[in-house]
């Protein structure tokens, strides 16, 4: 590479009109070239058949994969359904087993097929629970813990009425 003084040229910078300005000269690039070409590399055929099996092993899983995920969406739609007839079937059920139990039903099922008829006024008696029946149990054996725990609270009990 060539030194020159173009740096130091002030010429350039002088305001005078009728210096022409200096044409630099510019030096076309220099052009290496390269006497042997590196050889492109190609892909080994071992190498190129392991890419295509690994490429379609993907493939072919995908396409597993998204068979057996329509399978179960049918699935699902296909137990949804039966679900839906299953409830309809069990609202019909609760409707009739409503219209066996009804009051109704009962009298007009006692009266026709047992043979039962309503009681008169003067057959009822109403039952009042003003007797109260004590029972104490008495014994030598008081049943260890479990007997003073019970004792407790019957003790307890008998504190507050019941």
């Amino acid at each position: 590479m060539a030194y020159d003084s173009s740096a130091y040229d002030l010429s350039l910078f002088e305001t005078r009109s009728s210096a022409a300005p200096k044409q630099e000269v510019k030096k076309a690039p220099q052009l290496r070239q390269i006497k042997n070409p590196s050889p492109k590399k190609r892909v080994k055929p071992a190498k190129f058949l392991a890419l295509a099996l690994v490429i379609f092993s993907m493939m072919a899983i995908n396409v597993g994969n998204n068979a057996m995920i329509t399978e179960a969406r049918a699935r699902v739609k296909e137990q949804e359904a039966s679900l839906a007839d299953a409830q309809s079937r069990e609202n019909l059920l609760d409707v009739e087993l409503e219209e066996l139990l009804s009051i109704q039903n009962i009298d007009a099922f006692a009266q026709e097929k047992l043979g039962l008829c309503k009681p008169e006024q003067y057959q009822v008696e109403y039952l009042t629970g003003e007797c109260r029946t004590t029972i104490t149990i008495t014994g030598e054996d008081d049943g260890g813990f479990l007997g003073a725990v019970k004792g407790f609270f019957d003790r307890l009990l008998s504190v507050f009425g019941a």
